[in-house]
C-alpha cells in the first residue's frame, strides 16, 4: 500500500513556498526538520537532517578546514553572510542551512594614489593545538569490509593516526569519504596534526570483474548507442506479472522495468506498452523522482510558462524544481517533452541524493575510466562521478554523455538509483 508522506522536506528556497501551498497550524507535539549541507572545505554540526520539536531552538556551527574560511551561509535560500554559527529560534517549520567555504583569501590594499592595488599574502602559521585535548575520529563502513582501527578512535591534539581500509575476500572498495568529502578508492588515510573531530566512512561492494553486467539488448539501445554496461542491484520481481507486450525476460532492462512498475516509479507509455526504445522525457523523469520519494500529493508554485495548471505532471515538475532535482531547460521554461542525456540523468540522481541528505552537494571529482570522459559537461561531472562510484552506472567503456537516454536504459539506471538511495537513507527499498 502506498504510504502518504506527512511532510515534504523543503530544500533551498522552498520553505516559504511550502508554507503558502500548505496552510498549516503547527501543533505543540509536532517535529520539524532542519536540513544542513556543507560545501567543500568545511563541515557543519549537526549535519544532515535533525528533527526538532515545535517551538525549540537549534544552533548550527560552521567549521572551515585548514586554509579555508566561511564564504556564505544560506538559510532557506537567503544569505545571512559569512557567520560561524546560526541559531534557528522557536522552530515552527522545516528549514535548510547551506554553508559554503572558500580558500583563505589574499588581502588587497590600495596605494595612496588609488591608481593600483598591491596584494599581500597573509602569513600562514600552523595553529598550536593543545596536546592535552582529545579529538575523535569516528569511522563507519557499509558492505563487507573493515576500517582498522575501527569505531571511535581518540587522538591527542596535534597527533596523527592512520587508518587502513580493508575489503573482505571477494569484495572491493567502492568509495571513501573524509568528513563527507569523497576522496576516492583509497586503501589507507592518515589524519595529521589533528585539531578537530573527523569522520571516515568507506563502502565496499562485491567484486565483479569489470564491475557490471552487460546490457546489450538491441531493442533498448534507442538513440543512445549503448555501450556502457550497467550493474544491477539486488531486488526481487519474481511475483510481478509483466504488464507489457513489448518487453520480455530476455531484455537487459526487463527486471528493472518490472521493479519500477511495482514501485509505481516508471510506468509504460500505454497500458500494455513500455516503449523501451523511446527517449526518457523530462516530465516522466520528474514523476519518477516524485514516486521514488513515495509522494502521492503535494502542491508547489509553478515556475514554468510552458507547464499549464492542467498538465498531469504539473505538481511533479514544480516539486522537482523547488527541491533542486531537475534544472529548468532555460529561464522559466521546463520543456516537458524534451529528452534527457545520460549525463543529465546522472546529475538529476545526484541532485536527488543531495535532497535526501545522503550526499553533501559539493563538487565531486575523480578520474573516470570512460574513453570519452573528456566530453562530460562541467555542470554534470559531479553527477557522473556520483553514479559511477556508487555503481548506479558502469565505470568503463564509452559513456556517450550527451547521448539521449532510452526508456529501457533509464529503467536500469533509475532502478539502481532508487534502490541505492533508499538503502543509504535507511528506508525500505
Amino acid at each position: 500500500m502506498l504510504q502518504i508522506k506527512k511532510r515534504v522536506m523543503c530544500i533551498i528556497s522552498a520553505v516559504s513556498l511550502c508554507a503558502s501551498a500548505f496552510p498549516y497550524t503547527a501543533l505543540a507535539n509536532d517535529y520539524f526538520v532542519i536540513n544542513t549541507i556543507a560545501g567543500e572545505g568545511g563541515s557543519v554540526s549537526p549535519k544532515y537532517s535533525t528533527e526538532v520539536p515545535y517551538g525549540e531552538s537549534l544552533t548550527v556551527t560552521m567549521t572551515p578546514d585548514f586554509n579555508y574560511e566561511v564564504s556564505d551561509v544560506i538559510i532557506d535560500g537567503k544569505s545571512v553572510g559569512d557567520v560561524d554559527s546560526y541559531t534557528f529560534q522557536f522552530i515552527t517549520s522545516d528549514h535548510t542551512l547551506k554553508a559554503e567555504f572558500e580558500k583563505t583569501k589574499k588581502y588587497t590594499s590600495s596605494n595612496s594614489s588609488g591608481s593600483s592595488t598591491t596584494q599581500q599574502t597573509p602569513t600562514v602559521t600552523t595553529p598550536t593545538v593543545d596536546s592535552n585535548k582529545i579529538f575523535h575520529i569516528i569511522t563507519s563502513t557499509t558492505g563487507r569490509g573493515k576500517i582498522d582501527p575501527a569505531g571511535n578512535a581518540s587522538v591527542n591534539g596535534g597527533g596523527s593516526v592512520t587508518f587502513n581500509i580493508v575489503p573482505e575476500t571477494g569484495y572491493e572498495i567502492s568509495e571513501v569519504y573524509i568528513d563527507d568529502v569523497y576522496v576516492g578508492k583509497i586503501s589507507s588515510y592518515t589524519f595529521s596534526n589533528v585539531a578537530k573531530d573527523h569522520t571516515l566512512s568507506a563502502r565496499f561492494v562485491k567484486s565483479s570483474g569489470d564491475g557490471s553486467s552487460s546490457s546489450s539488448s538491441g531493442s533498448s539501445s534507442g538513440s543512445s548507442s549503448q555501450s556502457m554496461s550497467i550493474p544491477e542491484f539486488s531486488f526481487n520481481v519474481d511475483n510481478v506479472e509483466n504488464p507489457y507486450t513489448d518487453i520480455t525476460s530476455s531484455d537487459s532492462y526487463y527486471r528493472s522495468a518490472l521493479n519500477l512498475y511495482k514501485n509505481d516509479v516508471l510506468l509504460g507509455t500505454l497500458q500494455n506498452q513500455f516503449s523501451p526504445s523511446e527517449p526518457l522525457t523530462r516530465d516522466v523523469a520528474a514523476r519518477a523522482f516524485w514516486r521514488m520519494e513515495r509522494i502521492v500529493s503535494a502542491k508547489f508554485s509553478n515556475p514554468y510558462s510552458d507547464v499549464s495548471e492542467s498538465n498531469a505532471y504539473r505538481d511533479m515538475i514544480s516539486w522537482s524544481y523547488h527541491m533542486g532535482i531537475i534544472s529548468p531547460a532555460s529561464e522559466g521554461v521546463f520543456n516537458p517533452s524534451g529528452s534527457i542525456t545520460r549525463e543529465q540523468l546522472c546529475q538529476m540522481i545526484y541532485n536527488y541524493a543531495v535532497y535526501k541528505g545522503i550526499a553533501s552537494g559539493g563538487t565531486l571529482n575523480t578520474n573516470l575510466n570512460f574513453s570519452d570522459a573528456d566530453q562530460i559537461s562541467s555542470d554534470c561531472r559531479s553527477g557522473v562521478v556520483y553514479c559511477t562510484v556508487n555503481k548506479i552506472i558502469g565505470s568503463t567503456g564509452t559513456l556517450n554523455p550527451k547521448g539521449v537516454v532510452s526508456r529501457g536504459e533509464a529503467a536500469q539506471i533509475l532502478n539502481n538509483a532508487m534502490i541505492f538511495t533508499r538503502q543509504a537513507a535507511g528506508e525500505p527499498a
